[in-house]
């Protein structure tokens, strides 16, 4: 029941101490060109080459004096946009994004505690009140009061 008491009163401290609007908006601009305007030069690339490799395929299945040659366009135009696109666009676009919010988490400054010696000590709540540089390590066997 205890645990459940500080699980409400984690949920408490979510709604009321919230951070300002104009942070939650400059961080969602930030994602949006993250995710947007940084992705067009990949998007670019691959639809030259998809557009590319499907006209090649095309034009050599369609060698035949009875189809003129703006057949082949029109095919690859139809084929492009109706069924390729969005398909293999979804799925680099979450390829990408996926990998660049997992190296976005690697970047973040490590955790205090993670700089504690391996005494066993580092795990516990109360190390983080001795200071960082300066301070004495407590013997091992210590108990804080």
């Amino acid at each position: 029941m205890k645990e459940f008491g500080r699980y409400v009163l984690f949920l408490e401290s979510l709604v009321v101490r919230r951070e300002t609007f104009i942070t939650y908006y400059r961080l969602v601009m930030e994602e949006c060109v993250q995710i947007g305007v940084k992705s067009i030069s990949l998007f670019v690339l691959v639809s030259t080459f998809m557009g590319a490799v499907t006209t090649v395929q095309t034009a050599f299945n369609l060698v035949t004096p009875l189809v003129p040659r703006f057949v082949i366009s029109q095919v690859v135009r139809e084929m492009t946009v109706l069924e390729l696109a969005p398909t293999i666009m979804a799925i680099i676009f979450a390829g990408k994004i996926g990998s660049s919010r997992r190296g976005s988490r690697s970047r973040s400054p490590p955790h205090p505690q993670k700089c504690a010696p391996r005494s066993g000590l580092h795990r516990s709540k109360w190390w983080r009140h001795f200071p960082a540089r300066g301070g004495k390590v407590p013997a091992p066997g210590f108990r804080p009061p």
